[in-house]
């Protein structure tokens, strides 16, 4: 799984890699507004569509994240609706 910028998941490319795992199961914790990408970074598997774009929602004034996980198939689009959601990523 690898996380890029929004250039990089439109092109498929990990060149510039804002961070990289390859242990199978990744961990990210959605921390502040804005939209997150990542793609599978194998050779072809980012152009059959394993890639996914999370959108994190704003979280209302005077209110708290829910604490938790969310976990999601890797190929799955997902909008997060609080900041300090985490997403589990596998890639197969």
């Amino acid at each position: 799984m690898t996380e890029v910028s929004k250039s990089g998941y439109y092109t498929c490319s990990g060149s510039n890699a804002l961070s990289d795992d390859s242990s199978g199961w990744t961990v990210v914790t959605l921390t502040a507004p804005g939209t997150r990408y990542f793609i599978c970074n194998i050779p072809g598997h980012c152009a059959n569509g394993m890639k996914l774009a999370v959108a994190v929602a704003a979280t209302p004034s005077g209110t708290t994240p829910s604490a938790g996980a969310l976990q999601v198939p890797a190929m799955a689009s997902v909008v997060a609706a609080a900041a300090g959601a985490a997403i589990k990523l596998a890639l197969f």
